[in-house]
């Protein structure tokens, strides 16, 4: 289940921890497939900002944060000593990379949500990030050389048992073996003692199979699903690295890893051709695997979640796509509010989209989700429901428009939509929402949520208030803001926007919380309110907090 502890006969470091494990697990697993995840039970966390940015690289190398994606997170193992880290605090390291980048990327933080410092980012060519091609050929053992190109997707994991870190990563190609060379973009596998140094000489010389490998285990099998969909087996567990006799004698690798003889699931579950899943991230429950991936062709692409019954031998394993939806882009640098287009193959930013889901669950049973934005132009992090983390969500108890000048003394509590503008007399509008107490227990996240059902210009601004009542409120009464601006999401599509009200909330715990919305600039912007008849868009307040 634990990405740090799922390789080769490893062993837990404690029973509590395995314990911890099979609760989860259980609990999750009890679950009807249909109710494992959808979008209540994922919340963004560090104030809804990214985690990885362009504006984090230093001047010199910002073009080296023009493209940022394959996010892959990892516990600092106890192995490590603290002296051996980048930083004494760091307990967590993410690895990432540039859709066309010549070496791996990492950043550490003392917590899985943040704030990230980048490693080795300033450093001299050759020794960039965890693993850098120094712009030239890598020539591994047995006489390959994986030519001069790009290097991406780490998946990393944490070898307790053997003291080490393992990282799957793909070379654009090509490779050359006995003279010849060979295209195609191909995974290999490399390994580190401190997981900050992965040594091009070290990279064992075996091609597993396609790119942007994400690797599982079950039933002491190693399996990986890959940008082809796959999924592929190791041939061996203890050994998933060993070649076959004659490995060698031809002019071309062998997938290690072979696909199913039945030919390739994913690709089956979305056969158009302009269609397909992209990358993808893997969590264990027992014998279920949870799929995360996005899709291209979408429009816009997002995320989804799908089962698959590890039960059966992987030949007959079956997949229902698309699944559930997790999580679509917001507005803000998500760049929710630009209008969406179907996606195609390839690097992209300033889109609408969300790509490159990676699942890691913590040794205490959170569970977090990492992902690219705007496409591929950041990287954010969200918390998804376990027994570790309760994510909730609420409908506005009350919610209603008010209005100035001759419609000052009037209220509007029953119409199905709230408009809010920055006009002046009957146009000078705002929306009030009224929310049950989350309790005393400290609210890690929070967010509004309101559904906009069309495509509107402006700003949505939000702000903290007083107490009121549905029944009476109007312009002339209307309490004021008890806070500067919380938050401020622009605007541009239709559906749902989410605004960070964490601040507040956390602050307000054991009232009854209240906001305030604008809009920025004088048109009517419509928000749906819980007298809309669709009660799929009612504004709701979402929260997480942890046991």
């Amino acid at each position: 289940m634990f990405k740090q502890f799922s390789y080769m006969g490893l062993k837990l470091r404690a029973e509590a921890v395995a314990a911890l494990a099979a609760v989860t697990a259980a609990s999750l697993a009890a679950q009807p497939a249909s109710a494992q995840f959808d979008q209540n039970d994922v919340i963004r966390l560090n104030n809804s900002n990214p985690i990885i940015t362009q504006n984090m690289f230093p001047s010199n190398r910002r073009d080296d944060g023009n493209n940022i994606n394959g996010p892959s997170m990892v516990r600092i193992p106890n192995f490590i000593a603290t002296r051996n880290r980048p930083d004494r605090n760091a307990r967590y390291y993410l690895y990432f990379a540039h859709h066309a980048g010549s070496y791996i990327r990492m950043a550490y933080s003392r917590d899985a949500f943040g704030p990230f410092t980048l490693y080795r980012a300033d450093a001299s060519v050759g020794s960039r990030g965890v693993m850098d091609n120094n712009n030239t050929n890598i020539n591994i053992d047995e006489g390959i050389s994986l030519r001069r190109n790009h290097i991406a997707s780490p998946d990393v994991h944490v070898d307790e048992a053997n003291s080490r870190f393992i990282m799957y990563f793909h070379h654009g190609g090509p490779y050359r073996i006995n003279g010849q060379d060979n295209n195609s973009q191909n995974s290999f596998v490399n390994t580190s003692n401190d997981g900050l140094n992965f040594r091009r000489g070290d990279i064992e010389p075996v091609r597993l199979g396609g790119s942007y490998f994400k690797v599982f285990t079950n039933r002491n099998t190693l399996y990986a699903v890959n940008n082809d969909g796959g999924p592929v087996r190791a041939p061996s567990f203890n050994n998933p690295w060993s070649p076959p006799s004659g490995y060698y004698n031809g002019n071309s690798l062998a997938s290690l890893w072979p696909g199913r003889s039945n030919g390739n699931l994913l690709r089956a579950a979305v056969p158009e051709a302009d269609r397909r899943v992209r990358h993808s991230g893997v969590l264990t429950e027992g014998n279920n695997l949870r799929l995360f991936y996005s899709i291209r062709g979408d429009s816009p692409e997002r995320i989804f979640v799908s089962n698959i019954n590890l039960t059966s031998n992987f030949n007959n394993w079956t997949v229902s796509i698309p699944g559930t939806e997790v999580l679509r882009a917001v507005g803000g640098w998500e760049e929710g509010q630009r209008t969406p287009s179907p996606s195609v193959g390839g690097p992209a930013t300033n889109v609408n989209q969300l790509r490159d889901p990676d699942v890691f669950q913590d040794d205490d049973g959170s569970l977090y989700l990492y992902y690219s934005g705007a496409g591929e132009e950041g990287l954010g992090v969200a918390a998804i429901q376990s027994p570790r983390q309760v994510i909730s969500s609420r409908g506005a108890t009350h919610d209603a428009e008010t209005r100035q000048g001759s419609d000052s003394n009037r209220n509007f509590r029953s119409d199905s939509t709230i408009t809010v503008a920055n006009g002046s007399g009957t146009s000078r509008r705002r929306g009030y929402f009224r929310f049950p107490t989350p309790g005393s227990a400290t609210v890690r996240a929070a967010v509004l949520r309101l559904y906009l059902p069309n495509n509107e210009n402006g700003s949505l601004d939000v702000y903290g208030t007083s107490n009121f009542n549905e029944g009476n409120i109007t312009g002339s009464n209307q309490p004021s803001n008890t806070t500067s601006r919380l938050d401020r999401v622009p605007l541009g599509f239709r559906g749902f926007y989410e605004l960070d009200v964490t601040s507040y909330v956390n602050s307000n715990r054991n009232n009854n919380i209240r906001f305030f919305v604008r809009n920025t600039n004088s048109n009517g912007v419509q928000i749906c309110s819980s007298e809309n008849g669709n009660r799929d868009r009612v504004p709701g307040l979402k929260w997480m907090i942890r046991r």
